[in-house]
C-alpha cells in the first residue's frame, strides 16, 4: 500500500513539475498605451519567439505586425479598433509592432505573447 501511494505521489509530482516547467517558458509583453501620432508605431522592447501580436485602439484604423529586422519573416494584419497577427513561434525570433493608420492621434496599445 505504501509503495503504491509513494509511486502515485511520485507520478503526480513528476507531471506537476513538467506542467510548471512548460508554463515557465511562456512569455508575454504589453507595450504602448500612449497617444500615438498619425502613421507612427509602437514596438515590443525586444525580439522573442512570439506566436501572436494583438493591437487595441479606439475608433482607429490600425495594423499589427510580427517581423524580423534582419530576416525574411514579415506578417501584417489590418483592423479597425483591434488587429491581430499570428507568428511563426518555434524558435523564430520576431518583433511586434502596432501602427496607427488613421488620420488622427489615438491611444494605442499592443500585446505580444509566446
Amino acid at each position: 500500500m505504501r509503495k503504491t501511494m509513494l509511486a502515485t505521489l511520485t507520478s503526480v509530482a513528476t507531471v506537476a513539475s513538467l506542467v510548471f516547467a512548460a508554463a515557465a517558458f511562456a512569455y508575454s509583453e504589453s507595450y504602448g498605451g500612449n497617444l500615438l501620432c498619425i502613421n507612427c508605431y509602437i514596438e515590443t522592447s525586444g525580439a522573442h519567439t512570439f506566436v501572436g501580436n494583438y493591437g487595441d485602439g479606439n475608433n482607429i484604423e490600425m495594423a499589427c505586425q510580427l517581423f524580423q529586422k534582419s530576416g525574411s519573416y514579415n506578417h501584417v494584419a489590418h483592423g479597425y479598433d483591434q488587429c491581430f497577427v499570428s507568428g511563426p513561434g518555434a524558435g523564430t525570433y520576431t518583433w511586434g509592432r502596432v501602427y496607427n493608420q488613421d488620420t488622427y492621434r489615438q491611444y494605442t496599445s499592443g500585446y505580444a505573447y509566446t
